[in-house]
């Protein structure tokens, strides 16, 4: 793999937000994002044919419209 990309390490607390439960963790929308780009980046580089097309179809159905 050639990213340097972790989201684990891209956790948020959201406690640090007003009203938010404490020790509660989110991750931002870009971050998300990028880790399906990368994702599919990598699927595509190791993939053949059809087997790129149903696996992005896969991740894009999971991620649903907000995350694409």
């Amino acid at each position: 793999m050639k990213t340097e990309f972790n989201l684990s390490e891209k956790e948020q607390a959201l406690g640090t937000l007003a009203g938010a439960t404490y020790g509660t963790k989110i991750y931002y929308p870009e971050d998300v994002k990028e880790f399906i780009r990368l994702l599919k980046e990598e699927i595509n580089e190791n993939a053949f044919g059809e087997l790129i097309n149903i696996n992005n179809r896969i991740i894009d159905t999971l991620a649903g419209d907000k995350l694409r």
